[in-house]
Order: structure tokens, then C-alpha cells, then sequence
């Protein structure tokens, strides 16, 4: 009976880490979607509307993932990024207060291909995600299989 419950909390424990680093993946596929969203919009913003950004940053917010939304609002994100992307994001930001708006436009420009190129590996992370769970749950019935 004992061995049985071991197994079995094994394997729930691998899977819930699968499910973790799943859902960690996703929200930075979800992040990524919201950057390439944004970007556009604001492009769109400068050639036509000229919203302020503030303005226009609280307007967009009202549709996008909650880490994107903490990342607009504060610049802080508990996604994990790699040091190239987050320095590409700090870069896109620090920077949108261009003086001309030529200027701005080259900036958003240059970044949409950076964060499209970032995208698509994000995207290929994304896909394979799904495996963590059972890969989780199939580790942890190993280590049950283990300790029985």
C-alpha cells in the first residue's frame, strides 16, 4: 500500500513541475504576441492617431496578458527571459521617446523584425511545452518506479 502512494505522489509531483515549466513557457509565448501587438499598434499610433504614450499604454492594456501589463506598467515581469531578450526589451523601451517621429518610426521598425525573429523561436518553445507535463509525469513515475 505504501509503495502504491509513493508512486503515485511521485508521479503527481512530476507532472505538476511539467505543468510549471508549461505554464511558464506559455506565458511567454502570450508575452511575446502582446510585444509584436504592441509594436504594430503603436506604429499605427505614430503615423495616425498620435495618442500619448502613457495614454495610449493604458489603452492597450485593456486586452493583454497580465505579465505584458505588469512589464508596461513597472518594467518588472516574473517570465524568464535570456540576457539577448531582455536586452532588446529594455532597448525598445528606454527608447520610444524618440525626438522625431521618423525616428521613432525606424526604431519600431528595427524592433519589429528583432521581436518577430524572437517570436518565432518563442513560438518553437512554445509547441514543445506541451511535452513538459508528460514528460514530468513519466520522469516522476521513474523515480516512484525508483523508490519502490
Amino acid at each position: 500500500m505504501i509503495n502504491i502512494i509513493i508512486f503515485f505522489l511521485c508521479s503527481l509531483s512530476g507532472f505538476l513541475i511539467g505543468k510549471f515549466f508549461e505554464k511558464r513557457i506559455s506565458e511567454k509565448g502570450e508575452f511575446y504576441r502582446d510585444l509584436q501587438k504592441y509594436v504594430i499598434s503603436f506604429e499605427e499610433n505614430v503615423e495616425g492617431r498620435r495618442v500619448e504614450l502613457s495614454k495610449f499604454n493604458d489603452g492597450f492594456c485593456d486586452g493583454s496578458s497580465e505579465s505584458f501589463v505588469l512589464y508596461l506598467k513597472d518594467k518588472k515581469t516574473k517570465i524568464y527571459f535570456s540576457k539577448i531578450q531582455k536586452k532588446n526589451l529594455s532597448a525598445f523601451f528606454d527608447n520610444l521617446s524618440c525626438i522625431s517621429s521618423q525616428e521613432l518610426l525606424n526604431h519600431l521598425n528595427y524592433f519589429k523584425r528583432v521581436f518577430e525573429e524572437d517570436g518565432k523561436r518563442v513560438n518553437e518553445e512554445v509547441s514543445r511545452a506541451n511535452l513538459y507535463s508528460k514528460l514530468g509525469l513519466l520522469l516522476g513515475a521513474m523515480v516512484g518506479i525508483l523508490l519502490i
